[in-house]
């Protein structure tokens, strides 16, 4: 696209997201069969090549992220149970890891509301009109960065300028928007298009009962310990809990997100 494409006279957030859709949603040029070959895997069936289905996916990106993370805040535990041998407290540094596993664990699901808000947005406007809410970030990011349509303008690829809106629009939740307790799951529940409701329901469902108050309570627990340096009584069954909490919360969103 070049500078002569921006039309004039668009003002605002209407000119980022009228821009953004437009580059979102460029056709995508013919394949040769060859590349088509390459790109989809092809099965003979009597003497016929029949192209095979794009197997579905089975996760989100965001929620790898989310693994990678929980799992260091298991990591905390396991050396804090390796430590402790028999009754009795370990070593007063080690008594730190459970309450960091919180801390860890919280912060993960943080993360994971930002980044599928992100990505499932993005993913949205490459494929139907804007949501409302997809239209309030736009507007928001482009508060912040009036010159993004420009910005977009010059890189040189569709994967380029993609990559570029959805780190913008990452940023944007990182920075902009609370992600702490269940307020902020139901708010994630609306922009991936489901219901809140819906969201706890599968959870209660799934035997986590009572998940919304537990959330809340153990993000205050996590608030007290890293903002005014408290050091909350956090045992490793309890830790353990947690983790186990924020990850079915995280594995229902991302079911979700995939059905929308």
């Amino acid at each position: 696209m070049s500078m002569g494409d921006i039309p004039a006279g668009r003002s605002g957030s209407r000119h980022l997201a009228h821009h953004f859709c437009r580059l979102t949603r460029a056709s995508k040029p013919s394949l040769s069969i060859a590349a088509q070959h390459h790109k989809a895997p092809t099965l003979f069936q009597n003497g016929v090549c029949i192209v095979a289905r794009k197997k579905q996916a089975t996760s989100t990106k965001s929620r790898k992220t989310f693994l990678v993370n929980i799992q260091r805040a298991t990591y905390f535990l396991d050396i804090h149970e390796e430590i402790q041998k028999g009754k009795g407290a370990p070593p007063t540094p080690y008594r730190e890891l459970p309450r960091g596993a919180v801390v860890f664990a919280i912060g993960a699901l943080d993360t994971y509301l930002s980044e599928v808000s992100a990505e499932i947005i993005v993913r949205d406007l490459q494929n139907k009109p804007s949501s409302n809410d997809a239209k309030e970030v736009l507007k928001r990011i482009h508060q912040d960065a009036p010159t993004i349509g420009l910005e977009l303008c010059f890189l040189a690829t569709q994967s380029e300028r993609v990559t570029r809106a959805q780190d913008l629009i990452t940023d944007y939740f990182h920075n902009k928007v609370s992600m702490h307790g269940s307020k902020a799951v139901s708010a994630t529940a609306g922009r991936i298009g489901s219901k809140a409701q819906d969201i706890w329901s599968a959870l209660e469902s799934s035997g986590m009962a009572d998940c919304r108050q537990n959330l809340d309570d153990w993000t205050e627990v996590r608030h007290k310990i890293v903002h005014q340096g408290k050091r909350e009584s956090v045992t490793r069954t309890q830790a353990r809990e947690v983790i186990k909490l924020v990850t079915a919360i995280a594995e229902t969103i991302d079911k979700f997100a995939l059905k929308t």
